[in-house]
């Protein structure tokens, strides 16, 4: 009868023991986390220091189209890119990224900007005009190619690839705005959608770098895509203001080509 509690009390050090165990491996995977966070963070200061040293300015010398707000531009637009650079899948994911004192420590330490909430980013791109965007955007790009960043990825050490594709970007139940697409099912059920025309620079290792981009529009009829995915967004403009820039090869789909040679 006296083995019973020596036994119960083994059994309670032991469930301690296993939790202390657990906690110190939680604190030790998340002081990693944190320790790869921060280096992560320094990385791509670093990289943008080098390839970029104007963005900051430059992100500054856009037009704001607010009469009032709280953040600057150039911190609204920081924190869209940021959104891609750390590879969040959503706004919300990035929020939640947001609210970690660390990361939100390290990144106006780094980049001596505020981080504002993603809706609020949202809702200022969509008042935003695109043409400031494609300038900074083609003026980063000539950067890399200037700078011969991208020349070790060339097809046959001489072709940049430029693929050029049209992809569709969101859809509604209803008409979202005056240039939504639309097009009507054989059962009589109507969609609305927008899509784009993209011209990326490609490489081996996984990069897709845009180089042009076209909102497709064709809102007086049912959307036609022989009609409009046959505008070509040409990448020359951008590509031949790069010093050391060599040919290019383009690549895109069967209707792409179709047009492009006639039969």
């Amino acid at each position: 009868m006296k083995k019973r509690p020596n036994a119960h009390l083994q059994r309670q050090q032991q469930k301690r023991t296993r939790h202390a165990a657990r906690r110190q491996e939680k604190k030790r995977l998340t002081a990693a986390t944190q320790s790869r966070g921060q280096a992560m963070v320094c990385e791509l200061f670093k990289t943008i220091t080098h390839f970029f040293p104007d963005l900051f300015e430059q992100l500054r010398q856009i037009q704001d189209c607010r009469s009032k707000s709280d953040y600057e531009l150039s911190e609204i637009l920081m924190a869209a890119i940021a959104l891609f650079i750390f590879q969040q899948g959503s706004r919300n994911a990035f929020n939640n990224l947001r609210q970690e004192a660390q990361f939100e420590k390290h990144y106006r330490r780094l980049f001596k900007l505020r981080l504002p909430h993603l809706d609020t980013v949202h809702r200022v791109l969509c008042r935003l005009a695109d043409e400031p965007l494609e300038r900074l955007k083609h003026e980063r790009v000539k950067t890399l190619l200037e700078k011969k960043a991208l020349h070790k990825y060339r097809l046959f050490g001489q072709y940049f690839v430029v693929a050029i594709d049209a992809t569709g970007t969101m859809s509604f139940a209803e008409r979202h705005c005056e240039q939504c697409l639309h097009q009507t099912s054989k059962k009589g059920k109507t969609s609305y959608f927008h899509n784009v025309l993209e011209a990326k620079l490609i490489t081996p290792n996984g990069f897709a770098i845009s180089l042009a981009t076209e909102w497709i529009a064709n809102p007086l009829s049912e959307y036609d895509k022989q009609d409009c995915e046959v505008r070509f967004v040409d990448p020359k403009p951008v590509l031949s203001k790069g010093r050391g820039m060599g040919p290019e090869s383009e690549i895109g789909d069967s209707l792409w080509l179709e047009n492009l040679i006639p039969v």
